[in-house]
Order: C-alpha cells, then sequence, then structure tokens
C-alpha cells in the first residue's frame, strides 16, 4: 500500500484504493491499483496517453464501475450503489478536459444547478455562493453570459467554479488544460494553483510538469494500468527511480 508522505499520523485518508481493477471487456485498464491520498494532499498523477489516469480519476468519481480491489472516500466504501452516503460524488467534485457546460444556461445557472438540485440552500442563497466562487476564479463579471460567448479558459474557469459551489471534500481534475489553446492554459493554471493553496484535497491528472512541481505534494507515474512510481516532485523530476520514469520524463520536459 502506498502511503502518505504527511507526518500527521492523525490526518485522515480522503482516498484509500486498494488492488483495484479495472476492465473493458477482457482488457485490463487497471492492474491492482493501491493508493492513499490523504487529507488536504495534492496529488498530481501523470504518464503517458493510455495509462489509466483519466480511467482512475472517473472510478474515484463513480463515473466508471471496476471489477475488483477496494475504494474508499472518507472511510465509507464506494464502488457499489449509486445511492445514499457510500455514493462517492456526493464528496467529490470533477473538472473535466472538455467543459461540460449547458449550453442553454447561463454561467450563474450552471453553477447553482447541481446545489439546487440536492436541496443546499434557497436560490438566493445558492446565487449568493456561486457570485463569490465565481469571484474567486475570476469571472464574476461573466455571470449573465452563455458559454458560447466565453473563451476555452473562462469556460474551464467556470468548469471549476462549477465544482466548488458543491463544496466538495475532494476536488478532482482530468486533464483541465489539454483542450485549451496554449495561451489560454495559465489563466486556468494560476486558477488551480490559487485552489490548491487553499488547502484542499486535490487529485489532479495533467500533462502540465510545472503545474505538478508548483504545487504536487506527491506525483503519482502510470503507465499500462499501473502505478510505476510515486515520489516527492523534487524527487520525481531530478532522480526518478524506474527507467520507464526517467523516459517519460526526458520526452515532456
Amino acid at each position: 500500500m502506498c502511503s502518505s508522505i504527511t507526518d500527521k499520523t492523525e490526518v485522515q485518508n480522503a482516498v484509500t484504493i486498494s488492488e483495484l481493477s479495472k476492465f473493458y471487456g477482457e482488457f485490463e485498464a487497471l492492474k491492482h491499483i493501491d493508493l492513499e491520498v490523504t487529507q488536504g494532499e495534492r496529488v498530481v498523477v501523470c504518464g503517458p496517453s493510455g495509462s489509466g489516469k483519466s480511467t482512475l480519476i472517473r472510478c474515484i468519481n463513480g463515473l466508471e464501475t471496476f471489477q475488483s480491489g477496494g475504494l474508499e472516500i472518507f472511510g465509507e466504501a464506494a464502488g457499489g450503489k449509486r445511492n445514499g452516503k457510500t455514493d462517492p460524488r456526493h464528496k467529490t467534485g470533477m473538472v473535466f478536459q472538455n467543459f461540460n457546460l449547458f449550453p442553454h444556461m447561463t454561467v450563474l445557472d450552471n453553477c447553482t444547478l447541481s446545489p439546487r438540485k440536492h436541496k443546499r440552500g434557497t436560490r438566493d442563497k445558492l446565487d449568493a455562493l456561486a457570485l463569490e466562487v465565481l469571484d474567486k476564479v475570476k469571472i464574476k463579471d461573466q455571470a449573465d453570459k452563455y458559454p458560447s460567448q466565453l473563451s476555452g479558459g473562462q469556460q474551464q474557469r467556470v468548469a471549476i467554479a462549477r465544482a466548488l459551489c458543491m463544496e466538495p471534500e475532494i476536488l478532482l481534475f482530468d486533464e483541465p488544460t489539454s483542450a485549451l489553446d496554449p495561451e489560454m492554459i495559465n489563466e486556468v493554471l494560476d486558477v488551480m494553483v490559487q485552489v490548491a493553496n487553499e488547502g484542499n484535497t486535490m487529485i489532479c491528472v495533467t500533462h502540465e510538469m510545472g503545474f505538478a512541481r508548483k504545487v504536487a505534494d506527491r506525483v503519482v507515474f502510470m503507465d499500462a494500468g499501473e502505478i510505476v512510481e510515486i515520489a516527492k516532485p523534487e524527487d520525481f523530476f531530478s532522480t526518478p527511480k524506474t527507467d520507464r520514469a526517467a523516459e517519460f520524463l526526458s520526452q515532456v520536459l
């Protein structure tokens, strides 16, 4: 089992994954994954395309089912029925690579839809919370616009705000900058750095190695459905322990 780097022995595990395997037909996309993420920890998952990174994060969020192994969110078993206390989606917020905003709804309504459906408060209260979060991601002035009126970077910031409006205990990012033009990447990364620095538990799948260096407590390197290496950023980037990680870094840095 992979342990956290934190010295605070009483910090609760936000995510505990043990011997998790995921199949698509006969193809094993995830092979006996073991990983622990402690509350407040920031983990970056990287690796080549097809290594299982997005599949792993989608299993955590309940968007994919897995065939064997265990997954716990704050000690509650997840991966079974998607209702009640054990539904991992109640404690996680997901930011996708392709925004997934509702085009017929304003920015404000995109942010308040889920809290309204889960009866998190009155319309006025939820609107006020959404405006506060939109201000945090520097896009409050776009609240009454529709997604089609925004740039890609602005849309992704709305997607981050939407996730934050559910006040999740764990934030999951699935390659949030991969669909952006190069000049828009930094504006999204800046927001992600700000969110990370507020102490949120964060698991981020990304190819942005500069972001990993800056905010990650640990880097998880995956290849061919397996976790190959886990290390602190300073160790991973300077002295990778495996040849496969060294080869990957030589291609992306």
